[in-house]
């Protein structure tokens, strides 16, 4: 497993923990929901995020 594959597992698992919908966690983060399942599908590296937020 990747380190991609490792985040957006920990991602998915966090977010389900906590009830949220990937919908609700877009909104609470301000990414697209798209951008929310590629990241828990590793489709998307968010590194370039951690500079913009």
């Amino acid at each position: 497993m990747n380190v991609k594959q490792k985040l957006g597992k920990t991602i998915k698992r966090l977010r389900t923990e906590q009830q949220l919908t990937q919908e609700d966690l877009a909104f609470i983060s301000g990414l697209s929901l798209q951008t929310i399942s590629d990241i828990e599908n590793a489709k998307y590296d968010p590194l370039p995020l951690l500079f913009v937020k």
